[in-house]
């Protein structure tokens, strides 16, 4: 009985160590920016585009307390501009195997109270970590387009990239000089 309970342990999939997807990583900067938002109400009034980016926000600030979206023609009093959330994700190879990850969110508000429109702020905030090429050729083949990039080539190893040509060549010429010396006795 012992080694079934053993073996359907091992058999579980365990995601302590599994990277997070892209989505994930940012919905979790899109809601560390709507803690950061100024809300004088309990309703958030917000105007804003609605895109897939901007969903996350919308989304995020939903968890926090409730949304309206209003038209910025509308006569709301007091109301949050929201310009469109700006997502990038960039790769930069460390090694053959491994590369860097960092995606970053940029967002752009204006306060609008008593018929006056606030200087714009900015949130900028990143999260970076290091993963594999396997993973982050899944991870980024599932992610929306706002969060997808063209992955970097690997990066070569002194070994591949001057070592394994010289040995090549050495052993060619090698060859070569071995056979024509046997042949010319």
């Amino acid at each position: 009985m012992y080694k079934f309970l053993f073996a359907a342990f091992w058999l579980l999939p365990i995601q302590l160590f599994a990277q997070q997807h892209n989505l994930a990583v940012a919905s979790f900067l899109a809601d560390s920016i709507a803690r950061r938002l100024p809300f004088v109400a309990d309703t958030v009034c917000i105007s804003t585009s609605q895109t897939d980016a901007q969903m996350l926000i919308l989304q995020a600030i939903a968890r926090k307390s409730p949304v309206k979206i209003i038209s910025s023609s509308s006569d709301a009093a007091n109301y949050i501009y929201l310009s469109p959330a700006i997502f990038s994700v960039d790769y930069s190879p460390i090694s053959k195997n491994e590369i860097k990850r960092t995606i970053s969110i940029s967002l752009t508000f204006q306060k609008y109270r008593d018929n006056v429109l606030s200087q714009p702020e900015t949130f900028e905030l990143s999260s970076s970590d290091t993963l594999s090429y396997v993973e982050v050729e899944q991870i980024n083949a599932s992610s929306p387009d706002f969060l997808r990039k063209q992955l970097p080539e690997p990066e070569e190893s002194m070994w591949e990239r001057y070592l394994r040509p010289a040995v090549v060549v050495a052993t060619l010429a090698a060859t070569v000089w071995l056979f024509f010396s046997v042949r010319s006795r």
